[in-house]
């Protein structure tokens, strides 16, 4: 009896020992460097996204809380990591849009392109929108010089990588509009030249080719600040040039007495053409050139545009609003008028 309860003791004893020796190994594992990253990122992913849905709902303090929280959890330099920062970056810079507070979105939007840039060839599609939404704002901010040098780092990403090679029209539009801005017009019109898209709206039967016509270069929506060199004595001076006698014109050549009221009529029109394109893409902006040919009764007979960075809905709304104006009948015959327009937030 006595040996059968020391029996039964040693087996009882000896299961203590063996949950004794299982213990340590049920103990949670102490987290590999990798898995503690992996593991930061999730974390930080999931508040990025919270984030972002506060600011869709117009909670911008409270997604950058959010963002606070997440941002210690990134490590700068690993491809997930910065893209994980970039996303980031994007929300912050979202929420401060969202305020109307451009200036404080910058340095997100900075960061933003400085972490895509250390993996330009994987991130070089979040590279180019990031700079371009950086150059955007730039130019909302009426900071032209540093949008123009964001920009021309953008073109040269979207030549080195193929996969963004379609984003070069976009880039190229924004581009024309800051060096149309700081007076670089001859750079800004070549862009419209060589990668300009042109549309056009006949309101009249084929004619004969019609006698020498003056051309009225009516100037642009916001002009450049430095006002470029007088025309060629063929051409009348834009209404934002020093007043200065007009050359005769030849007695064939059509003049249009009322240019100028009539092409301010339209600008309220071309903007509500561009406002409405803003509800489709908040980051639009673009510049034409409309030329207008009005025939001797003062309607217009031709329209067509050259444009870069602008829908075809906002082109095709500025051709029938400038081919349904009327002119006082032009004096001694036909005549054209050139109007480059440039479109930007205000």
């Amino acid at each position: 009896m006595q040996g059968w309860t020391w029996v039964s003791l040693a087996v009882f004893v000896g299961g203590l020992g063996c949950a004794a020796k299982q213990t340590p190994s049920a103990r949670p594992a102490v987290a590999s460097p990798r898995a503690s990253r992996e593991l930061q990122l999730a974390r930080a992913h999931d508040l990025t996204v919270r984030a972002g849905t506060l600011v869709e709902q117009h909670r911008a303090a409270q997604a950058r809380a959010l963002l606070s929280e997440a941002l210690p959890l990134l490590t700068p330099g690993s491809l997930e990591h910065d893209r994980q920062l970039c996303q980031l970056q994007r929300v912050l810079a979202d929420s401060f849009l969202d305020e109307g507070a451009r200036e404080r979105a910058v340095p997100a939007l900075q960061a933003e392109v400085e972490a895509a840039t250390r993996h330009e060839p994987e991130l070089a599609e979040t590279l180019v929108e990031a700079q371009l939404r950086l150059a955007a704002t730039y130019q909302a901010l009426a900071q032209h010089a540093p949008a123009a040098l964001v920009l021309e780092q953008a073109l040269a990403v979207t030549t080195r990588q193929r996969p963004v090679a379609e984003r070069a029209p976009a880039v190229l539009a924004h581009l024309a509009i800051s060096y149309a801005v700081l007076g670089r017009t001859e750079e800004a019109d070549r862009l419209m030249a060589t990668y300009g898209e042109e549309r056009s709206l006949s309101t009249a039967a084929i004619e004969p080719e019609p006698a020498p016509i003056a051309i009225v270069d009516h100037g642009s929506f916001r002009p450049p600040a430095h006002v470029p060199p007088a025309p060629a004595p063929a051409l009348a001076p834009s209404p934002s040039a020093p007043p200065a006698p007009a050359p005769s014109p030849p007695p064939t050549s059509g003049q249009l007495s009322d240019v100028a009221s009539k092409v301010g009529a339209m600008r309220a029109d071309f903007r509500a053409c561009y406002q409405a394109a803003l509800n489709d893409d908040w980051y639009l902006q673009g510049r034409l050139r409309l030329t207008i040919q009005v025939g001797p009764n003062g309607h217009v007979t031709s329209a067509r545009i050259k444009s870069l960075g602008l829908p075809a809905g906002v082109v095709d709304c500025v051709l029938k609003r400038a081919s349904s104006t009327v002119f006082v009948p032009p004096e001694g015959g036909k005549a054209v008028i050139a109007v480059p327009v440039t479109f930007v937030k205000q």
